[in-house]
């Protein structure tokens, strides 16, 4: 005969046990009876005889337990770690082009063609930044700041990144 051990097998069983378990608390406290010394001795006997399929019930269910508590601490670790992670990663980026924009030695002159449209947008966009901000930026660094943006999400992300995806469904 082929049994297939399953680590549900007896859960349910544990379950039932511990809601009654529960149950009695919830109820009021009763006196239990004293078996006699004969119901005593045979009480022994069954638990020291009982079926390895009880006991391994049991130990199935510790197991299921166990195994249930790592995974929610692996899952709860995971996240805060791949949190931490992405936001040293946003934050190394968003240095690394902080610093392209304000290094302004060895810029070369060219030429790109805009919408006018765009350059409305540009220049609202700047006007409003330089606002709210102390360091005073020019178009041409928002438009700097934005070339190298996309640059970096390409080198880091491929065949994911913006650019990619812009290239692709055009």
């Amino acid at each position: 005969m082929n049994t297939i051990n399953s680590p549900f097998e007896g859960l349910d069983k544990v379950l039932l046990y511990s809601s009654s378990q529960t149950r009695n608390t919830d109820q009021k406290a009763v006196k239990p009876k004293q078996p006699n010394a004969k119901a005593q001795k045979s009480s022994r006997k069954s638990t020291a005889k009982a079926p390895r399929s009880q006991k391994a019930t049991a130990s199935n269910s510790d197991q299921i337990m166990r195994a249930r508590t790592q995974t929610r601490k692996h899952v709860r670790t995971h996240t805060n770690t791949q949190a931490r992670t992405h936001s040293n990663v946003h934050a190394r980026i968003q240095e690394q082009l902080k610093s392209s924009v304000l290094d302004k030695r060895h810029l070369t002159s060219f030429t790109f063609r805009f919408k006018a449209g765009e350059l409305e947008e540009l220049a609202k966009t700047t006007d409003k930044i330089n606002q709210k901000s102390d360091h005073k930026m020019s178009k041409n660094d928002l438009v700097r700041l934005g070339l190298n943006w996309l640059l970096k999400d390409y080198e880091i992300n491929k065949e994911k990144s913006l650019l990619t995806g812009v290239v692709n469904n055009a």
